[in-house]
């Protein structure tokens, strides 16, 4: 006679026939920390984690590695979760998202960085790569792309305030970041930076004051007079080298050559 299967053979069969076993354990990620269970002490919560933790161990090592021969020993860790989480309850669970909307910000993250790299100048080349730029370098730059500054006339700027606003033009202009008028969502416009630099380094819990539109007016038409400034003499350079260029050997013409030294010697020879 058969005996009928056990609660984890159950539980492996339904796995196997789901198949796509990295969203279901990101679905149990996602939803395992809402549900209502009866564990005071946090035992079962930490075990589950240290079961998540040998699963991400078994999926590396399948896509690093491709070795498949660890493959069938994935779905026995959804019998251990059942085991640890399940109860009589109903279960409030909501479709997985979060590892999608991570990969997608990941790789904004990555393009705003290539970004910011290319359009840096020769002089500030030094500022730091990859995380050390990420995260010592832009916090702080985004403090000094932050001028306090009054919504007044630029006539009527005190010392201090138009220092801050000459050193932050200048910083915007050696890494190659200026305001972008864009429309926003609710039909508004507003200047935004480009590339996006406030992304990278903005935290919730931040207590910077953001720029007022008038502000970031104000700063866009001064980087944009900063880069007229310092590309004008590239462009004389350039014109003047045009210029003094040689003329091509096809359109040159045969000229006299000019006689240096005693004349009247050459003329008795004549």
């Amino acid at each position: 006679m058969k005996r009928p299967p056990s609660r984890m053979e159950n539980i492996v069969n339904v796995v196997q026939s789901g198949g796509d076993y990295e969203r279901l354990s990101q679905g149990i990620f996602e939803n395992y920390l809402a549900q209502k269970v009866s564990d005071a002490a946090m035992q079962n919560t930490a075990e589950v984690a240290d079961w998540f933790v040998f699963s991400d161990s078994l999926q590396k090592m399948i896509n690093q590695q491709q070795n498949y021969s660890i493959y069938p020993y994935l779905p026995y860790t959804f019998a251990m979760w059942h085991s640890l989480l399940a109860t009589l309850q109903r279960a409030n669970i909501s479709f997985p998202s979060k590892g999608f909307e991570s990969s997608q910000k990941l790789q904004t993250h990555k393009m705003l960085m290539i970004a910011l790299r290319k359009g840096l100048g020769s002089t500030v080349r030094g500022i730091g790569e990859g995380c050390v730029m990420l995260l010592d370098t832009l916090p702080l730059i985004r403090r000094i792309l932050s001028p306090s500054i009054r919504s007044v006339s630029l006539q009527l700027l005190t010392p201090k305030e138009r220092s801050d606003l000459q050193h932050a033009v200048e910083v915007m202009a050696d890494l190659g970041v200026k305001f972008v008028q864009v429309k926003g969502i609710d039909g508004a416009f507003k200047y935004q930076m480009e590339p996006d630099i406030e992304l990278l380094s903005f935290f919730r819990s931040s207590e910077d004051i953001p720029l007022s539109y008038w502000t970031r007016q104000l700063v866009a038409r001064e980087v944009d007079l900063e880069n007229m400034r310092r590309a004008k003499p590239k462009v004389g350079e350039v014109s003047k080298k045009k210029h003094e260029a040689k003329t091509p050997n096809h359109l040159q013409s045969l000229q006299p050559k000019k006689v240096v030294g005693n004349v009247s010697k050459y003329k008795e020879l004549i």
